[in-house]
């Protein structure tokens, strides 16, 4: 039984976010003082409300998106310097194994 909720949760979830997606307008509360700031900022910068937050949400989209690529371009530089590390570290072990067994 929980499982056919937890389904039927999930499926109007994804119908709910799809609705959204296609009109292309999102809605969400905020506190009296947090409209006024907005309001403020929008006067102070000649822009509608709308308009504003748009940019900012982009703005922002954009900068975690830059940091998630920064941090798997980081992650995969990292991988193939540890995998070159470990080949040259391989011969370095190698060579001196074979100068040990020269030097006997």
């Amino acid at each position: 039984m929980k499982s056919d909720l937890k389904k039927r949760i999930k499926k109007t979830q994804d119908e709910a976010r799809a609705r959204i997606t296609k009109r292309g307008v999102m809605r969400f509360r905020c506190t009296e003082t947090d409209i006024l700031r907005l309001n403020e900022f929008a006067a102070i910068n000649s822009l509608p409300v709308g308009a504003m937050m748009r940019k900012w949400v982009l703005e922002r989209l954009d900068e975690e998106t830059n940091k998630s690529g920064k941090a798997n371009s980081t992650r995969s530089d990292l991988t193939k310097k540890m995998r070159t590390f470990d080949k040259r570290l391989s011969l370095v072990e190698k060579f001196i194994q074979q100068g040990q067994k020269t030097t006997k």
